[in-house]
């Protein structure tokens, strides 16, 4: 079976991209040759170039810009050019069947499969915070063949509709859970020494990650324990022109705190970054569909405070794995990280336990193995 991807990436990569690559790899031996249609100049491109996987090159519009009247205009009289580009995609590679990796190519994806005769799944990895757009995409969902959510969460956005299903991300455990020399030299290279217990956030610099809650908590913390405590920041910023990095080492600046607080900027190595840490916190404030960054830490053996929120909750038994906190809540957010900080065998007890969830729950195989039944189904 031949299956194009479509995904619309440009200059950051992030949880969604990093799942369609597991995907990618690991499909050819289960008898689908995957054909990824994307941006040529992005990171994923670059990515995809080093697995050896076919690409073809196709710019998504992005309709769901903040910007003026005449962009917007631009990108939806672009809409019909994208799905002449798909249709033709899908008649040169010979595909079976079209799968939608990301919100952008929902529309123009499921045009052209239609146009074209040929099955597609949307892989829904995101809310869709505009009414306009809700509304527009669940009538659409209507004609899609099968609609893939990562969290129930996700599903709810999709009332009603009779062909959905619910398949958790997965991550291949054999990259998780570093060893000591990995732990050692990662928190070298951040300067952290081996009685410090280092409190990380990972993630894309944007205002509805909740940095500002996670540097509110940090100053709190300060407070609250006697113990010797690093605050990490990982994450690149979300478009070339931002400067979200800056307003971060502000607020640390004006609460005292800019000392402690590290910012290590994009990483790609997540899994040996994660190593060196002790507690991951996601204080995300609006839903979250499934954050690859509480899975990974889960896999690694690392408790985790995150907000209760979107499909957050279907991942982190709060006070068995780590514990969840009402988004936007700094207070709680310290109170519950000055416990994992002063007890250490609490942080085992939640890590062992996390990582217990995850070979059960979000292996890579078994997200494999339900996307497969998908796909025989088209």
């Amino acid at each position: 079976m031949r299956v194009l991807f479509l995904d619309h990436a440009r200059t950051v990569i992030s949880g969604a991209q990093f799942r369609l690559l597991d995907l990618v790899e690991s499909l050819p031996s289960h008898g689908v040759t995957p054909i990824v249609a994307c941006d040529p100049t992005s990171p994923l491109s670059l990515r995809l170039s080093s697995l050896g996987v076919e690409q073809l090159p196709v710019l998504f519009p992005d309709l769901h810009s903040n910007g003026t009247v005449r962009r917007l205009s631009r990108n939806m009289a672009n809409l019909p050019l994208t799905v002449g580009q798909l249709c033709r995609a899908i008649k040169k590679t010979g595909a079976d069947a079209v799968h939608v990796n990301t919100l952008l190519p929902r529309l123009p994806g499921a045009t052209a499969a239609r146009l074209c005769a040929r099955p597609v799944v949307w892989h829904v990895r995101d809310f869709v915070v505009q009414p306009r757009w809700q509304q527009l995409y669940r009538a659409v969902a209507r004609l899609v063949r099968r609609v893939i959510t990562v969290s129930d969460a996700c599903r709810a956005e999709f009332p009603g509709h009779p062909r959905m299903r619910t398949i958790y991300n997965g991550l291949d455990l054999k990259r998780y859970g570093g060893q000591d020399a990995d732990r050692a030299a990662t928190r070298w290279e951040l300067g952290v020494d081996g009685d410090t217990i280092v409190v990380g956030l990972v993630g894309l610099l944007t205002a509805w990650k909740g940095h500002e809650v996670f540097l509110d908590a940090a100053r709190d913390l300060t407070v609250k324990s006697q113990r010797p405590i690093a605050f990490v920041i990982a994450g690149g910023e979300p478009d070339e022109n931002s400067s979200r990095q800056m307003i971060l080492e502000r607020h640390a600046t004006l609460l005292g705190i800019r000392n402690r607080i590290r910012f290590t900027g994009f990483r790609d190595d997540v899994p040996r970054f994660l190593s060196a840490l002790d507690i991951l916190v996601v204080p995300s404030l609006r839903p979250d569909p499934l954050p690859g960054s509480v899975l990974e830490a889960m896999a690694s053996a690392r408790p985790v405070v995150a907000s209760r929120i979107g499909g957050i909750p279907e991942m982190i038994e709060d006070g068995n794995t780590g514990f969840l906190v009402e988004p936007g809540n700094g207070m709680a957010l310290a109170d519950r990280l000055a416990k994992l900080v002063d007890d250490p065998a609490l942080r085992e007890r939640m890590g062992k336990a996390g990582r217990a969830v995850v070979e059960t729950k979000f292996s890579l195989d078994s997200c494999i193995r339900s996307l497969l039944e998908v796909y025989r189904g088209l």
